[in-house]
């Protein structure tokens, strides 16, 4: 790229001189190249608080690096604009968060770590040699992408980095280089026999640099409380134990078919159960049962009070929440139709299925990011039918304490 000489128009389109805009000062980002940021304001990287959302859902935090509405580069959205984009991914080993709860970090100040030795004093070479990179490409439908690795202190893979590329918005940068490396960390995991676990992906919008990272939303922390748990029947505690499991699961796949079975058994129960009622009345003599139609609420007013429902005792919802788990697709739907095999969660389920444990071909991708999206916009309002029908089976274990 052409240098921008000092009395030369900003390439920012402002109007003024270089000298007098972006080459004025340490504290403005100067573009000694035109497009490419040499020198970035220093903003804090790290936050601690709270952040609305869906507990235990995915959530983007998008940390901007200019604040001034007027500023030209600020064009478009948070969502990001057309141009070039760089994406991070942050490794953990299973089982060791890189943060605490409610502390969010750009990857320039997490320290990742992983099973792959690749530098010393982890990796030492009898021939001497020493390796401080790992350098590899991966093409794809969308071009090839080129990741450079870096190691931690201690000599393993921390995390690995893109060089930039085009992409429309900051979720489409994300998912192109997910698709990319995705398939990469699969075939090392084969390969090499160790877990690759992404804790973190970061996107960079090169134009701005602003950063936009993709967290999981810690759980609430709550007031202790003990269920009635003598009273529960060893049909109750076996669907426990699948919620229970699917919540301590990193696995949004293996979330959701937890989740899944525990609706898919509760079904089948309920139709037994109203079909040995609509016999027992048959044989009566008598009209059988009705059952009041069901729907999952379209105003917000209604959605706060199922939600609250399913709950011994009520809880606070933001807007974010209420907008994660009541997706368009399901509003006023009812229950009975979304819980039908054929209709979109058995679809779903099938997918994952096939994939994770069925014998036969598989046809969804647990490392393509459209189908990761997928089942992380159906997750939130599956687990709520499930502990619908949980509390429509088992009310005693829902009791206001």
């Amino acid at each position: 790229m052409d240098k921008v000489g000092r009395n030369e128009p900003c390439p920012c389109g402002s109007g003024k001189k270089f000298k007098k805009c972006h080459g004025s000062s340490a504290t403005e980002p100067a573009r000694g190249l035109i497009g490419t940021p040499t020198k970035m304001p220093k903003r804090p990287r790290t936050a601690k608080g709270s952040i609305e959302g869906l507990p235990g859902a995915q959530q983007h935090l998008l940390m901007a690096h200019f604040s001034d509405p007027s500023d030209p580069q600020n064009a478009g959205d948070v969502v990001g604009i057309p141009g070039k984009y760089k994406v991070t991914f942050t490794l953990s080993r299973p089982g060791f968060p890189l943060t605490s709860e409610n502390h969010f970090s750009a990857a320039s100040n997490l320290k990742g770590d992983s099973h792959l030795a690749i530098a010393k004093p982890a990796l030492l070479f009898l021939d001497g040699q020493e390796f401080d990179l790992l350098r590899f490409e991966c093409r794809t439908p969308n071009g090839t992408f080129v990741f450079t690795g870096f190691p931690n202190e201690k000599g393993f893979l921390g995390r690995v980095e893109s060089e930039p590329f085009d992409a429309i918005h900051f979720s489409d940068a994300a998912l192109k280089a997910h698709q990319a490396i995705a398939s990469a960390f699969s075939n090392m995991s084969v390969y090499l026999d160790v877990p690759v676990n992404i804790f973190q992906l970061d996107v960079i919008e090169v134009r701005t640099g602003s950063v936009r990272i993709s967290i999981r939303m810690p759980f609430r922390e709550v007031p202790g409380g003990m269920p009635p748990i003598n009273e529960a029947s060893e049909q109750h505690q076996k669907y426990a134990s699948l919620y229970r499991e699917g919540l301590n699961s990193n696995s949004s796949n293996y979330q959701f078919l937890c989740l899944y079975r525990i609706i898919e058994g509760l079904r089948e129960r309920r139709q037994r159960i109203r079909g040995e009622a609509a016999r027992d009345a048959k044989q009566k003599g008598e009209t059988p049962p009705s059952y009041k139609e069901e729907k999952i609420p379209a105003d917000k007013a209604d959605q706060l009070i199922w939600l609250n429902s399913l709950f011994p005792n009520p809880r606070q919802w933001s807007d974010m929440a209420l907008d994660s788990v009541f997706i368009m697709d399901i509003l006023g739907r009812r229950i009975g139709n979304l819980i039908d095999k054929g209709q979109e969660l058995h679809k779903l389920r099938n997918k994952i299925a096939h994939a994770v444990l069925d014998s036969g071909e598989g046809v969804i991708s647990i490392d393509n990011g459209l189908d990761i999206d997928r089942v992380e916009a159906w997750l939130p309002i599956t687990k709520f039918l499930a502990r619908y029908l949980l509390k429509e089976a088992f009310p005693d274990m829902f009791k206001t304490s």
